[in-house]
């Protein structure tokens, strides 16, 4: 029996490509042969890390599209690919405008659209923007709030700690109802459980298959309570970690079809959106092609 589910894949940045512009053409060929969804990562600001602070994932000099304008100019080119975000911080953007910039995608895209979003971690990224760091939790939830009222409402009203406004349009709406669906991610805890079932339509969590199974239970049950169907809240997984793999071991060590032997294991838990990292078996942008072509070819023996 089929699974539904989404294989979702994130764009080749660094030196894999030689200018911002390669993205296009690389979404072109990703819709090309089969993939699911794309998504963007996003950094306005990087920096490097304060003493004893986390250090920033990769050259802070990398150059980083911003996320929304690249998903804008792969819309104009595709037509079926589903387009978001790994991951946008909704706490560092206005919530007006994060609204009518994802409102105009989706009316690019067709209804193609969604956001994966976190509260970030970058100090001096928040504090170079003007935004409150220590109160990033609050921000992140007031900005998704808002953006969930303006694309429901016209005119709209809403008011918070951090985000208010009366009788203001943010038109047109979206062209899905209620606006493109918005995933959190991160880890599980009471706080994102509670966030989850209040304005999550997703969770993007990076965790194995024996750490997924009582967190994925308790997102079921509080939507239950909550009078949400589950069965149209979206889970991700990482396929990688769902196989016990360790994409930090030397080339070779593992083989793509190693790597799909952890979907039925995240199919049978509920898994919907399917994450496949490609940095273990794509080293130049070339390689990319005949990888992701013999991936959707091993994940269509399973829908």
């Amino acid at each position: 029996m089929s699974t539904p589910f989404r294989l979702l894949v994130t764009l080749p940045l660094g030196p894999m490509i030689d200018s911002l512009s390669d993205l296009v053409a690389v979404a072109e060929m990703m819709e090309r042969v089969g993939v699911d969804d794309l998504a963007v990562g996003d950094y306005l600001l990087t920096a490097a890390a304060r003493e004893g602070a986390r250090p920033f994932p990769g050259p802070v000099d990398a150059a980083i599209p911003e996320a929304l304008t690249t998903l804008a100019a792969i819309a104009s080119v595709t037509t079926r690919i589903g387009l978001g975000t790994t991951v946008l911080n909704p706490a560092l953007r206005p919530a007006g405008l994060l609204a009518k910039q994802m409102t105009t995608i989706d009316h690019f895209s067709g209804g193609r659209t969604w956001l994966a979003v976190s509260r970030g971690w970058l100090e001096d990224e928040y504090r170079a923007l003007g935004v409150d760091f220590e109160a990033r939790e609050q921000i992140l939830e007031d900005t998704v709030a808002a953006c969930k009222v303006l694309w429901r409402d016209s005119p709209a009203t809403f008011e918070s700690e951090h985000v208010s406004f009366e009788n203001v349009y943010c038109s047109p709406l979206p062209v899905q109802a209620g606006g493109p669906p918005i995933y959190f991610a991160g880890a599980f805890s009471d706080e994102m459980l509670s966030r989850l079932v209040r304005l999550g339509d997703g969770w993007f969590p990076y965790i194995a298959r024996e750490e997924a199974v009582e967190p994925f239970a308790a997102v079921r049950g509080g939507l239950e309570a909550a009078g949400r169907d589950p069965a149209s809240f979206a889970f991700f997984g990482g396929l990688p970690q769902w196989a016990g793999i360790d994409m930090m071991a030397p080339p070779g060590s593992f083989t793509v079809a190693d790597m799909f032997e952890g979907l039925p294991a995240m199919l049978a838990a509920g898994v919907t959106r399917v994450f496949l990292p490609f940095q273990a078996f794509v080293h130049t942008i070339d390689d990319l092609e005949p990888f992701l072509v013999e991936a959707v070819d091993r994940a269509s023996a399973y829908r």
